[in-house]
């Protein structure tokens, strides 16, 4: 099962909008945001894990 966004993505995602950005171009970018997060989290509970 997928997780919410993060208020802070949410945020950034109103911003680009707010700043004349296409929704297109908005759910791009956010896209690569949300998958570079997810991709941090992971490495660090993976670092974490093998720290223990």
């Amino acid at each position: 099962m997928t997780q919410p966004y993060s208020e802070d993505l949410r945020e950034r995602a109103r911003a680009r909008l707010s700043a004349g950005q296409t929704t297109r171009s908005i759910a791009a970018a956010v896209s690569r945001e949300s998958l570079a997060e997810a991709l941090t989290v992971s490495t660090q509970r993976a670092c974490q894990i093998a720290a223990t």
